[in-house]
């Protein structure tokens, strides 16, 4: 929406809105790749231009008319990769500028010369509702100057404006789980007896649940002031950054006391329980891992410093 062109938008946006196509983003790699250092990006795009394959004495079957990227590497973590239509590819696109001015993003159909989807990720959290996380190589694969999202090097930029918004939506939906939790755990406690009472009955699993919801309540409060302050235009690094750690860290710990206090019920498949443990304990990984988040934070306690000053990317991680 903000940086597609109106072409962009009528081909890809709409039938995405629509729920007539899905997208991917492959922006992670293998080791010695981008993970939660974005610099040490490895896939290339390099502009092959129709002069060149005019006097090219084997020219490639692509658009003639036209200039095109030639894209090559290998990406895993891909979320959505196996069943997208269209893939965000992130690739860097001049290795002799700075390394956060040299990458791009570019829209790739999932059904281009030269993908190969290697496999679906087994991973924690991964179940028939989850999405997949699809490890993919890049060949040689050709898409038209027209598929450039946004700007030619301001790839980490785009990045940027999608990873914040996106890391309180996930804020939301693991608030929401952690607190289904808790429900979860509170009718277990009122109907289960032990030692002549119900459980709910005890101090501690009451005083325990109760830090839980404080503790979930303090987070949805961090989500809103983020997301307040990305609606009123404002960057919102070190708000965002804050809300995921903490509400990442939190919502695990509720789910875990929940699951706890439900006893061998809560590990069981009868309870949602062990699902959300799998899936929330993922989210102190993926949309940066607790390390990138508290880096942020870090560097602005002790340089007092506004992040939204500091290096843009690093603020973000994976």
């Amino acid at each position: 929406e903000m940086h597609g062109s109106e072409r962009q938008k009528a081909e890809y946006l709409e039938p995405l809105v629509a729920g007539e196509i899905s997208s991917g983003f492959s922006m992670t790699e293998p080791m010695q790749g981008a993970g939660s250092d974005p610099k040490m990006i490895r896939t290339t795009a390099e502009r092959d231009t129709a002069e060149q394959r005019s006097t090219s004495p084997d020219p490639p079957e692509a658009d003639k008319d036209g200039d095109e990227w030639v894209i090559d590497g290998h990406k895993w973590w891909t979320t959505n990769g196996v069943e997208a239509d269209v893939l965000l590819v992130f690739a860097r696109t001049d290795g002799e500028a700075h390394p956060y001015q040299g990458c791009s993003v570019f829209i790739v159909p999932s059904d281009a010369d030269g993908i190969e989807i290697v496999r679906d990720i087994p991973h924690l959290g991964g179940g028939p509702t989850t999405s997949t996380h699809a490890e993919i190589t890049y060949d040689g694969v050709r898409v038209p100057e027209k598929n450039l999202l946004g700007t030619e090097g301001a790839g980490f930029r785009h990045v940027q404006e999608r990873l914040g918004p996106a890391r309180l939506t996930h804020c939301m939906r693991f608030s929401g789980m952690a607190s289904r939790a808790l429900t979860v755990a509170r009718s277990y406690l009122e109907e289960r007896e032990a030692f002549g009472t119900p459980l709910s009955d005890k101090q501690h699993p009451r005083f325990e649940l109760a830090r839980r919801e404080t503790e979930l309540q303090a987070a949805r409060a961090l989500v809103r002031q983020a997301a307040d302050a990305i609606a009123a235009g404002e960057k919102a690094r070190l708000e965002v950054s804050m809300s995921k750690v903490f509400t990442a860290n939190v919502t695990q710990e509720a789910v875990d006391t929940a699951l706890q206090f439900c006893g061998a019920n809560g590990i069981g498949k009868d309870l949602p329980l062990a699902d959300f443990y799998e899936s929330i304990r993922a989210f102190r990984i993926v949309d940066g891992a607790d390390e990138v988040h508290l880096r942020t934070v870090a560097d602005h306690v002790f340089e007092e410093t506004d992040p939204d000053e500091l290096d843009p990317v690093t603020r973000f991680g994976q």
